[in-house]
């Protein structure tokens, strides 16, 4: 298949399959995640919690990959466990979007989507790399994430019977 001057492998065709809707599924879900604790946490928070992203691409790489570990790797994973825990520790002491009430809850869906994203965003990379190593080019993971997106996109505007502003990002973020 060809599209714009780039050959496209077809999805059947490629032997890695289950990486590949990982990467391109995973990380659409990553994005709504993203968002969701963007609504609950101050930017700076979600952004520093969003760091352990590699904290847990090392530990997938050596689970999947079969990478090599480095005690350097311990280190940084402490590091990285450490200064997490004393943000969301102080979380509750700054003011964030919610109100008093329901401040715990919305502080354990606020870290759940942050888990989650975190997880698929390290799932994605680690597919990625699978990818690569069965030449599946960049612009042919960019080309099948957007199409994705854009699939998964129009099902949720069904679903929700509205166009709302995480579909219409989704949506221009695919083109």
């Amino acid at each position: 298949m060809k599209y714009k001057k780039i050959n496209l492998k077809y999805p059947y065709e490629i032997q890695h399959r289950i990486w590949f809707y990982i990467r391109n599924v995973g990380i659409y879900i990553c994005i709504s995640t993203w968002m969701k604790a963007l609504s609950i946490f101050r930017l700076s928070t979600c952004q520093i919690l969003s760091g352990l992203n590699p904290l847990m691409t090392i530990i997938y790489s050596i689970v999947f990959l079969k990478e090599k570990f480095h005690t350097i790797y311990a280190i940084g994973i402490v590091i990285c466990f450490t200064g997490a825990l004393i943000i969301i520790l102080n979380e509750r002491k700054i003011e964030v979007n919610f109100d008093k009430d329901n401040s715990t809850k919305n502080i354990f869906i606020g870290i759940f989507s942050i888990i989650i994203n975190v997880n698929l965003f390290a799932l994605g990379n680690v597919g990625q790399k699978f990818l690569c190593n069965e030449h599946l080019t960049p612009e042919e993971q960019t080309f099948y994430f957007g199409f994705y997106s854009i699939i998964i996109s129009c099902f949720f505007c069904l679903i929700n019977t509205k166009f709302g502003f995480n579909n219409i990002f989704y949506c221009l973020y695919a083109f």
